[in-house]
């Protein structure tokens, strides 16, 4: 019997971004075979993108599967809307987590071609009721709360790395640095689910063969301002270099979450942020905020 496996499979007839992540204790060739001769509403084969040994297969789908969760197409179904870099990482790091665990030797890679509608808002009484003051405030005038305000769980540092994947195109960053920004929320966990689906929205665009890197990159400003603000607003202040306006509007429709402002404190004449929003990708970007200023003593 063959070393248990993961795998990554890709359908042609599939849209670009569309995955298949599972468990074999087969070559996955033969694994890709089989589902494809059993399902008979998928025209083309299966291809095999990525596949490596594992200690447990059965242990690392699960993990693989929750900690892609935010990605998964259907719930009953093994298919994931990912890249296929972002998922090859994952992929590759949960393996090699149990077989160090288990104490076996670092996974095998048998096979490696990876190379490496608008929602409705609020009306606008009901967003400054919900949210408070609402304030353009210069980036400048932020001071982050200090790393470490909040412990990130294990599985938080998981997805957080997820999102670091699918994103480094168009941001790069160490893990360990973005670990440290989200820790600086009061509450990380809806600040993570944000940038998942920001991340989401990303996979969309960066699904179009024909864009290159720079309009990528502004097409991850307008998700990133629409993550803060109303769609409008962000059409108002933001330049557009490389994209029309209808076009901006497709991207960001792309982002299914209501804005969230970021929530300041104002204390000792010093306003920091209370939802995380990472300042060095926005001060590039964004000259000013939208935010929702909460007074304390």
């Amino acid at each position: 019997m063959e070393a248990s496996q993961l795998y990554i499979l890709k359908n042609r007839s599939f849209q670009q971004n569309v995955l298949k992540i599972g468990m074999t204790n087969k070559k996955a060739s033969a694994r890709a075979k089989q589902i494809y001769s059993g399902a008979t509403g998928v025209p083309e084969p299966f291809d095999v993108l990525f596949a490596c040994s594992v200690a447990d297969c059965r242990v690392a789908e699960r993990q693989v599967h929750r900690r892609l969760a935010a990605y998964r197409v259907n719930d009953s179904r093994e298919f994931f809307r990912i890249s296929a870099t972002a998922a090859r990482q994952v992929v590759f790091d949960v393996c090699s987590e149990i077989n160090i665990d288990r104490q076996h030797e670092r996974p095998i890679i048998t096979v490696d071609l990876i190379t490496v509608e608008e929602p409705e808002l609020p009306p606008s009484d009901q967003y400054q009721e919900k949210y408070g003051e609402i304030l353009t405030i210069p980036l400048d005038e932020l001071s982050e709360l200090p790393i470490g305000t909040s412990t990130l769980s294990k599985l938080q540092k998981e997805r957080i790395s997820t999102i670091n994947a699918i994103l480094r195109e168009v941001f790069p960053e160490c893990e360990e640095s973005c670990y440290d920004s989200f820790s600086r929320d009061e509450n990380p966990e809806p600040e993570i689910r944000i940038w998942e689906h920001i991340a989401k929205a990303f996979l969309k665009v960066d699904q179009i063969n024909c864009l290159n890197v720079t309009e990528k990159k502004e097409a991850y400003t307008l998700l990133l301002a629409r993550s803060l603000s109303p769609t409008k607003v962000v059409l108002q202040k933001q330049t557009l270099r490389y994209f029309t306006k209808e076009a901006a509007l497709k991207i960001m429709t792309g982002y299914e979450l209501p804005p969230k402002p970021i929530t300041v404190r104002k204390a000792k004449s010093e306003i920091s942020h209370i939802r995380h929003v990472n300042i060095k990708p926005l001060k590039s970007v964004i000259p000013d905020i939208l935010a929702a200023q909460r007074r304390t003593d």
